[in-house]
Formats: structure tokens, sequence, C-alpha cells
């Protein structure tokens, strides 16, 4: 995977770490804060040179975006999981940039 998506395969790979059944929230807000960090340092990055691609980034952001406000949000739930939207946003982003890594 191209380094620069690298940080969000990392953010959903410690998401996942941290919820669940043994839940640790402290260190699922803080992931959710570095995933929200990740989203702001790569919109600040220059834009993609094609269109469909440039396109296709803006919607992971947003996707992104959307999970880590949903996750800090604190909507953990008695098991600790990361909300059901938020679980749907990365999944909607991770499926937008695993289109165009492989």
């Amino acid at each position: 995977m191209h380094t620069r998506y690298a940080a969000f395969a990392t953010d959903e790979k410690d998401l996942s770490k941290a919820s669940g059944k043994n839940a640790d929230i402290s260190a699922l807000k803080a992931v959710c804060g570095t995933l929200k960090t990740d989203v702001v340092a790569f919109q600040a990055e220059p834009p993609a040179p094609d269109s469909t691609l440039r396109v296709d980034l803006a919607h992971a952001m947003a996707d992104y975006g959307a999970a880590a406000a949903d996750c800090l949000k604190g909507e953990y739930g008695a098991t600790g999981q990361v909300s059901i939207w938020a679980t749907t946003w990365l999944d909607r982003a991770t499926t937008r940039i695993e289109q165009f890594t492989r």
C-alpha cells in the first residue's frame, strides 16, 4: 500500500484492537483522535493529479472524517464497539482506498 494511505490502515488496525469485548475506551478515544488528525493532514497534502482519483479520495476522507467524528462522540455502547455508523464509514473509506491502491 502506498505510504500516503498507510496511516489509515494503521488507524483501522488500532481501532480494531482498542474496541470489542475487552475495549480500552481511553485507547479508542486516542485512536479516533489520531484518525481525525490523519484525515486533516491528508487533506492538507497536494491533490491527486487525476480527477477521478481526487473525487474518490475526497469521498474516502469524508468517510474517514465521519468515522472519527462518530467515534469521538463516545458512543461505544456496553460492548465497547465503535458505533455501527463509525464502522460503516470506516468500511466505505477502506473500500474506496483499496480500489486504487491495489
